[in-house]
């Protein structure tokens, strides 16, 4: 642009006689000068030019910038100033001054204007400079604040003065003391010519624990040149300790390696502060486990969760439970939580007398039922293990008894990592909780009978019949009805109203229980019930034919009433009936097949068979299997049955090149029996084993004999069933060729 219109009494005269020869020089001097440079007119108050610099630091485009006036870049609140400011500034002179503008992204920075009255194309305008000192004046802000902080800290430590137990010590950069209070020497108990002389020797009275925090945190201020605080305990003249507060901050503007500590006893304080941290903590136990006593159900979860919590929320180092074992006479641990592997494991916990007379502490606390507590584990020798328990840094206990009702049912052991650390007020809190911890476990207690009795029979504790019909209800509903063939057997003891009468209802108890006791060990997966009474029912799962159910029953009433019952200082001989329902042939729902195994029991009561189905027809045939299984297994034992050898003949040569094995059976009263009448029984019962055996053994005997006769002894084939093959048994015993 051409600025040929600047007047002669612009600047632009000033600007030649510095170097400029024409107006081409002032605009290559405006426009690429690196400070933010415009013209506005002085009666629109717009922007008639702009330089680049103004444009990148307010974010506008030149068309944007000149379609503005001086007053789009003022917040609204400064516009008014802006026209007053117009009116009555000089024309003549430089003008200077700081106003807010405002950039295209709102952002509102502060300026110092620097502006003079030129004539720009024939018009009043004014040639301004725009410095931004936004940051300037943040800096003179934070400079005045910090000013005030240190004239209000100068203070503050002149009032700290004043104080009791307040003290300052000044250090040199080499860690020298250059100057210390007058109360430093009450503070820390010395004379003045005791005094440490150096952070060393001072470092020397601290704390072993807290000494590595002291010297971590003195190198931290160093780095940083800030205030840093610190907390420690200082070994006092008279040998107790005692919790110093220390203030570190750089001395001096120039930062010449010289600190200023201000020192406060708060030792008072902080014995409080420890005092309320750790009721908090025993408050916080508290109330978890109240929490967690709302919701257990479960002993086991609430030995482990009051451990957890002790620990976790109450900041203590190991908690363990331990359960009184009458039996055995000692504590059983049954939680833990914390440090306490290899530790835990190897208390002894007996309860019984030590050689000395003495008792053990969890065993004291037992017998009394009073809670023992141990401020410094190392110096009590009532505590065992206690080398092991100081060296996992364990400094008190406490061992609670855990009551229900009037009787101690168990302890709650509570270690801490600092001596002395169970108060009076800490006692009484602990001993709600083991109260509190002592009423869930009777709760639950009661909550676990009632959930027994709502399945078990409390007297033999077998299933009772509500659970036993549950049970038979949810097999029927899962078990495939082709292939999940189930028994239900009711039986009862037989004169067992007499057995009461005479002996009591006590000896009628034991019978009972003696009886579900044999039972139960022969069930091998079959559920038994007592239904009530005398009365007691067996599920028989998986049957393939009611043979086997007959067959159970035989066997298993053989081996439970085969001998006599010891009842007190008597020998009872009882004997039971058995009635049988099976599904899904006699009922598919499990009442109705309850109901007909109770008819079927109450016919067989009524009868002098042992065992009744509930079908007539089956009672008939599987009576008549078993008289027939019984038959068989004497005509094993008397030698009935026989081999009958049929000829293989070559049909080219007529000769004859092998017999097969037939076998028969010779029933004396029946005479011969055919294989289709015997043979699937023998292997339905297993007894075709046994037989199988017997068949080779003779076929081999025969084959013999036929060749000490000098007969014709062709090779001999037997057959035998898969089961004989498996066994192999026969295979090695003979050979027949």
């Amino acid at each position: 642009m051409p600025y040929k219109g600047l007047s002669r009494r612009s600047p632009a005269v000033a600007g030649r006689e510095q170097g400029w020869t024409d107006d081409t020089s002032f605009a290559t001097f405006f426009l690429r000068n690196p400070l933010p440079l415009w013209i506005y007119d002085l009666e629109t108050l717009r922007f008639l030019d702009v330089n680049d610099a103004a444009l990148r630091n307010y974010g506008y485009g030149r068309d944007e910038f000149l379609a503005l006036t001086i007053r789009d870049i003022r917040p609204t609140e400064d516009v008014p100033k802006v026209d007053v400011s117009v009116k009555t500034m000089p024309s003549s002179s430089l003008n200077a001054g700081i106003w807010r503008h405002r950039k295209k992204d709102g952002t509102v920075i502060s300026v110092e204007i620097l502006s003079q009255e030129i004539a720009f194309k024939r018009r009043r305008a004014r040639f301004v400079c725009p410095i931004d000192i936004t940051e300037r004046l943040h800096a003179e802000e934070a400079l005045r604040s910090l000013t005030q902080v240190l004239q209000e800290r100068g203070e503050g430590l002149r009032h700290a003065q004043r104080m009791a137990k307040l003290a300052h010590v000044v250090t040199r950069a080499d860690g020298s003391f250059e100057s210390w209070s007058e109360s430093l020497t009450t503070l820390i108990g010395l004379d003045e010519d005791e005094v440490p002389e150096n952070t060393r020797d001072w470092l020397a009275s601290i704390h072993p624990d807290d000494r590595e925090l002291f010297r971590t945190t003195a190198i931290r201020a160093g780095i940083t040149g800030k205030r840093t605080d610190v907390e420690y305990r200082f070994r006092h003249s008279g040998g107790s300790w005692i919790y110093i507060r220390q203030g570190i901050e750089p001395m001096g503007v120039r930062r010449d390696g010289r600190w200023f500590s201000t020192l406060q006893d708060v030792t008072d304080e902080k014995v409080a502060q420890l005092s309320i941290q750790r009721l908090n903590r025993i408050y916080a136990v508290l109330s978890g486990i109240n929490t967690l006593i709302v919701r257990v159900r479960e002993r086991h979860e609430l030995y482990r969760e009051s451990c957890r919590i002790a620990v976790e929320v109450g900041g203590l180092q190991l908690a363990w439970f331990g359960i009184v074992n009458k039996d055995l006479q000692r504590i059983d641990v049954v939680a833990s939580h914390g440090d306490g592997k290899g530790f835990v494991e190897y208390l002894p916990l007996s309860l019984g007398e030590l050689p000395t007379g003495e008792f053990i502490l969890p065993a004291k606390v037992v017998m009394e039922g009073r809670a023992a507590v141990v401020d410094e584990i190392a110096n009590d020798p009532r505590v065992m293990l206690r080398d092991q328990a100081c060296m996992r840094g364990l400094r008190s206990v406490v061992i609670l008894p855990i009551k229900t009702a009037s009787e101690v049912v168990g302890v709650l052991a509570l270690y801490s990592g600092e001596a002395a650390f169970f108060d009076a007020t800490e006692m009484r809190l602990l001993e709600e909780l083991a109260g509190d911890i002592g009423f869930a476990i009777g709760h639950i207690g009661r909550d676990e009978r009632l959930q027994y009795l709502a399945v078990y029979d409390p007297l033999t504790g077998l299933h009772n019949r509500e659970s036993f019909r549950e049970s038979v209800a949810q097999y029927i509903q899962l078990a495939p009805r082709e292939s999940g063939r189930a028994a239900i057997v009711l039986f009862d003891v037989e004169r067992f109203h007499t057995i009461n009468d005479t002996f009591g209802h006590e000896a009628g108890d034991d019978l009972l229980k003696h009886v579900a006791k044999r039972w139960r060990t022969l069930a091998e997966g079959d559920l038994v019930c007592r239904l009530g009474g005398d009365q007691f029912a067996v599920l028989v799962l998986n049957v393939r034919a009611e043979d086997e159910v007959a067959r159970m029953i035989e066997q298993h009433n053989s081996l439970v009433f085969g001998t006599p019952f010891r009842v007190g200082d008597s020998e009872l001989t009882v004997s039971a009936k058995f009635g049988i329902a099976v599904y899904p042939s006699d009922a598919d729902h499990a009442d109705s097949l309850l109901k007909n195994a109770e008819s079927a029991l109450y016919r067989a009561k009524t009868t002098t068979e042992r065992y009744l189905f509930y079908t007539q027809k089956m009672t008939e045939r599987v009576s008549a299997r078993l008289t027939l299984e019984n038959q068989l297994r004497r005509a094993m034992r008397r030698n009935e049955f026989v081999l009958h050898y049929q000829t293989k003949v070559d049909v080219q040569t007529r000769n004859i090149v092998g017999v097969e094995a037939l076998m028969r059976w010779n029933n004396p009263e029946t005479g011969l029996v055919p294989p289709k009448d015997f043979i699937p029984l023998l292997e339905e019962t297993g007894i075709i084993l046994e037989v199988g055996s017997w068949a080779l053994r003779q076929a081999a005997a025969d084959h013999r004999r036929w060749k000490r006769l000098k007969l014709p002894a062709p090779a001999i084939a037997v057959n035998v069933p898969p089961c004989n093959c498996a066994t192999g048994i026969s295979f090695r015993s003979c050979a027949i060729s």
